[in-house]
């Protein structure tokens, strides 16, 4: 079985001391399917990737949090202002001088709007020319004030179009990776069974170059009591060289194989790491699946179609954004506060602490571009967009249920041909019976036996290959109805 590497040392033996080269999986490691997928989910670059995808997504729905952060501003300003005389004679100040300080915080409202709170504080000092007297006045303030979209920008579908996206956008991201693993995952345990047939392809040669040998002897020892020609050697001879080839290619595959299966999973590879030997037999138990089930689960589980959706609902709220940016910008601003004026400082913080002054204001700014040619660009591309994200989506759908339906057909063939080459294995072990006894009686030759054996040697490899391809149509199904992951008790 597969479980059975054959020595160097057997096969050198087999093939009657040729030099074998690469051919035999020579102190090849064991390995067992769970485990290789372990070490894939760790060191696969492309799953690497998807994971390097959601961590930038992540960011992003963090960046577009930024909107909500309040805003802290402050600022100071100082001016000093001194007058020239003209023959001695000013009219006006000589001097004056200024400061100001003012601390806001800022919040982005679900409006659309922004609301402010403001405190801040100003000296004036002048000095008049005429009668030289210095006049020093203090302000202080605290205001609240709103600025309110009432057009182009007005709700929180608009003012959070970028964190509606970006999540969106993480949404697909982690889509992705679960798509991703799917089919590494498939591609992975496809290139394991792969291997396992290169194993057992190996293994139903050598078994075919052992009977072939026994059937030489056998001639032989006819040869020697005079009942068959020398010549019946020939037919024999020329099929142990071609069984010997057959031999050294056959392990060659097992080396390819094991690379693939190495790059695949991230495994190592060397000089000394090179053949893998699977731990797994070749057998299985066929199920029957209905069409319309799988074809139906797989479009209701498809993590391409969800992401893309995701895409696509991004993609609409852009076109909300483009639709809003056609219409005029009308904002409506207001303020309010109490305010303070004295000649001290104290005075004035004083005055705005207790209400004695106030002040309040309110104003309206309109603002449109003529031909719009930005906001319509930004329309048209938004669109344009939505359009390929629907197209997208139709062409995956047809994908998703072709492979689904080409899944189920496969594994459905394949049953059939396991069960034709069963039986072609019963038959041809008969035929060579039967054909032993005819040799024997005379009634047949060497290249009838062989030809029989030969027979048997195929029917075995179309079993084996049958097999094998029923397992890889049963994983694609299995990923196709999302099961694979859960299948291999793999979490993401």
């Amino acid at each position: 079985m597969l479980r059975f590497t054959i020595p160097r040392s057997l096969l050198a033996l087999l093939l009657g001391g040729i030099a074998l080269g690469s051919a035999a999986p020579a102190n090849a490691e064991k390995v067992a399917l769970p485990d290789v997928l372990q070490v894939a989910l760790r060191q696969n670059p492309s799953l690497a990737s998807a994971r390097i995808d959601i961590d930038i997504a992540r960011a992003q729905v963090v960046q577009s949090q930024g909107i909500e952060d309040l805003l802290l501003r402050a600022s100071g300003t100082y001016f000093l202002r001194e007058a020239d005389t003209v023959d001695g004679n000013v009219i006006g100040t000589n001097s004056s001088s200024s400061a100001q300080g003012e601390v806001s915080i800022a919040k982005l409202l679900g409006t659309g709007g922004t609301l402010t709170l403001r405190a801040a504080s100003s000296r004036r000092a002048s000095t008049f020319a005429v009668n030289n007297t210095e006049i020093t006045e203090y302000n202080s303030e605290l205001s609240l004030r709103l600025d309110q979209p009432l057009l182009r920008g007005r709700g929180k579908e608009l003012s959070r179009a970028g964190q509606s996206q970006a999540k969106f956008n993480r949404s697909a991201a982690q889509l992705d990776l679960q798509a991703r693993a799917q089919n590494e995952i498939r591609g992975i345990v496809d290139a394991y069974w792969e291997l396992v047939w290169s194993h057992r392809d190996l293994e139903i040669r050598v078994s075919a170059l052992e009977l072939t040998r026994a059937r030489r002897k056998l001639t032989e020892s006819a040869i020697a009591l005079g009942s068959v020609p020398r010549s019946a050697l020939v037919a024999i001879d020329q099929v142990v060289a071609t069984q010997e080839e057959d031999i050294l290619i056959s392990g060659q595959n097992i080396t390819t194989r094991s690379l693939e299966l190495r790059r695949l999973t991230g495994l190592e590879i060397g000089p000394d790491h090179l053949d893998l030997h699977p731990d797994e037999d070749l057998r299985t138990s066929p199920k029957k699946y209905d069409m319309r089930s799988v074809v139906n689960r797989a479009l209701q589980t498809s993590p391409e179609l969800a992401a893309l959706s995701a895409r696509g609902k991004g993609a609409k709220i852009a076109i909300a954004v483009a639709d809003n940016g056609l219409l005029p910008s009308l904002n409506l601003n207001v303020s309010a506060g109490p305010l303070g004026t004295d000649s001290g400082i104290s005075g004035s913080l004083s005055g705005a602490a207790t209400g004695k002054g106030y002040f309040v204001g309110a104003g309206l700014s309109y603002e449109q571009a003529l031909h719009s040619q930005r906001a319509q660009g930004n329309r048209a591309e938004a669109q344009a967009r939505v359009r390929q994200v629907l197209v997208g989506e139709r062409d995956l759908r047809a994908q998703i249920a072709t492979a689904a339906a080409t899944a189920v057909q496969a594994a459905e063939i394949a049953q059939k041909r396991m069960e034709l080459s069963t039986r072609a294995i019963g038959l041809s072990e008969q035929n060579i019976e039967i054909e032993k006894r005819r040799f024997e009686s005379g009634r047949s030759t060497n290249f009838d036996v062989l030809e029989r054996q030969e027979e048997l040697k195929q029917a075995r490899l179309r079993y084996a290959r049958a097999t094998v391809d029923y397992l890889r149509a049963e994983n694609a199904i299995q990923t196709l109805r999302g099961e694979i992951l859960t299948q291999y008790g793999i979490t993401l």
